[in-house]
């Protein structure tokens, strides 16, 4: 059982951009159902060994993407509990290609833990309290992630 987390301060230009933002990466989704169907429906002609394994990596991220995302709707449910306490506008989860999360054969995200750009935000990210609660928001999603994935027989 792992799973890799990238935890990140976010900035922006402008001083109103606020919020935890959640991502994963959604790269291998099209690419890996493009080479599956190609499989599927005639005979493949691998040239090489690292084909093979290209393939195969593309089919593993695609699987660790889908628990990604399930990962991600975890944490957020945790987080949310955060929201009215630490007064944060917004829990966001999206999809990018962060270099980061790429390659990694486990759920994954990136967390942005809030805007240091923005004044609210700023003074929130400095409190060892919220960033005490933060991170066992974090933990539980996660936990409760793995508990679910256990209980269903999950295999990546």
């Amino acid at each position: 059982m792992r799973s890799f987390l990238s935890i990140h301060a976010n900035a922006a230009q402008s001083p109103e951009a606020e919020g935890i933002e959640l991502y994963y990466l959604n790269r291998a989704s099209d690419r890996s159902s493009e080479k599956l169907a190609r499989r599927e429906n005639g005979p493949m002609k691998v040239k090489n060994e690292k084909e093979i394994h290209a393939i195969l990596s593309d089919l593993i991220q695609a699987a660790a993407t889908e628990e990604s995302a399930l990962l991600a709707k975890d944490v957020k449910s945790q987080l949310c509990a955060l929201q009215k306490k630490f007064q944060i506008e917004d829990i966001k989860v999206k999809t990018a290609l962060f270099y980061v999360l790429v390659g990694a054969k486990c759920p994954s995200l990136l967390i942005e833990v809030g805007f240091v750009t923005h004044s609210k935000e700023s003074k929130r990210l400095k409190s060892e309290k919220f960033q005490k609660q933060f991170a066992d928001s974090i933990a539980e999603g996660v936990k409760n992630y793995w508990q679910q994935f256990e209980k269903e027989g999950g295999d990546l």
